[in-house]
């Protein structure tokens, strides 16, 4: 009789041997949570890696255009001669003299290209760079043929560097002792 009883006891509470053990209902819950709040703040920091990088990618794009439009620039204006400073706004004409200038906004020069035209047959053709403040841009115009006038108003000027790069300010400073020619 004790038997029966200790086996009827026995069956109803289920005793659990030490080697298959759960967990309950309360610590899944528990270790869920812990899990989700961890997987929130990795996948939160992985998106702000991603946007850094971005960030990082886009400066970077910036200044390799501005370093090669600058480089450029320098390249032909070693190479050129008879330098001119004017106001943004005016014309340069085959005919300009060179000048010094301190801080203007815009540089004419004759570069080392050849090019021709039907009152002059063959020139050194004349290129200018300028800062365009209303667009905060650098722009450059060259002429196509000797008889050509570079005017800021026709539409000449056409920027260097790209249309997302804002330039605060340039400015350009001119010695004629420096000059070659």
């Amino acid at each position: 009789m004790i038997s029966k009883i200790f086996k009827k006891f026995h069956k109803s509470t289920k005793v659990i041997p030490k080697g298959n053990r759960a967990f309950t209902l309360i610590e899944m819950i528990v270790a869920l949570g812990i899990f989700t709040l961890v997987a929130v703040v990795a996948v939160g920091a992985f998106v702000k890696i991603i946007d850094a990088n971005k960030k990082s990618q886009s400066i970077k794009t910036a200044v390799n255009n501005l370093n090669f439009a600058l480089e450029s620039m320098t390249r032909e204006m070693r190479v050129g001669y008879d330098f001119y400073c004017n106001p943004p706004t005016s014309t340069i004409s085959r005919s300009y003299t060179p000048t010094s200038c301190i801080e203007q906004e815009m540089v004419a020069f004759r570069s080392s290209k050849k090019g021709t035209g039907t009152t002059i047959p063959t020139c050194n053709l004349i290129h200018a760079y300028r800062y365009n403040s209303a667009l905060r841009t650098l722009e450059k115009a060259e002429q196509s043929n000797c008889d050509e006038n570079i005017t800021s108003g026709g539409g000449l000027f056409l920027p260097v560097v790209s249309k997302e790069l804002d330039v605060e300010s340039l400015k350009f400073t001119v010695s004629l002792s420096r000059n070659v020619g």
